[in-house]
């Protein structure tokens, strides 16, 4: 039964990961209030945003090869077109995703304030380290309203998807 109920969280949480990542109207994780945002960008100097593009996305198995591929196509060209805007500015550390309309960036306060007001981005939030506690998992994923209504991952596959760690990026410089 527990192994049960565990795997209906990774489920649950898999489903609302995947959800946000590629949610056409949906907002970037740990969404920032604009204000806050350029506040930190000035007293710091810069500041390490996730940026959410305003290209339209579906998730790459529902898309047919060719579409897929245009897709990929699309999110690129946006990310070019969007760092090309961002030429006059101090931008570096910039993370790109080959799937995901979605950039990630350290930016000055002048080039924080062209993103906001890009037509080309829909939404930017700060990057910050998320903490995951498990025992506060049951009430973040809802998991408890789902056992009430009877659901207890019975016939239920669960996939767990490992990207693997890059070396590279700037969290863990130095580590």
């Amino acid at each position: 039964m527990i192994a049960r109920k565990f795997r209906l969280r990774i489920l649950i949480t898999f489903m609302v990961i995947a959800a946000f990542g590629i949610g056409k109207a949906l907002p970037v994780y740990g969404q920032t209030n604009a204000a806050d945002l350029i506040s930190k960008a000035q007293t710091d100097g810069s500041v390490r945003v996730v940026v959410r593009l305003n290209v339209a996305a579906q998730p790459v198995p529902m898309l047919t090869a060719a579409a897929a591929q245009a897709q990929e196509q699309s999110i690129r060209q946006a990310q070019t077109a969007l760092l090309g805007t961002l030429s006059g500015y101090d931008v570096n550390s910039v993370t790109t995703f080959q799937l995901f309309p979605y950039m990630t960036l350290t930016v000055d306060p002048a080039g924080l304030q062209a993103l906001l007001s890009s037509p080309q981005v829909s939404a930017v939030s700060e990057e910050k380290q998320l903490t995951l506690f498990m025992e506060n998992s049951i009430a973040l994923t809802g998991a408890n309203e789902a056992w009430k209504l009877g659901y207890d991952g019975t016939g239920q596959a669960v996939a767990i998807i490992d990207s693997g760690v890059d070396r590279n990026h700037w969290f863990l410089a130095g580590r």
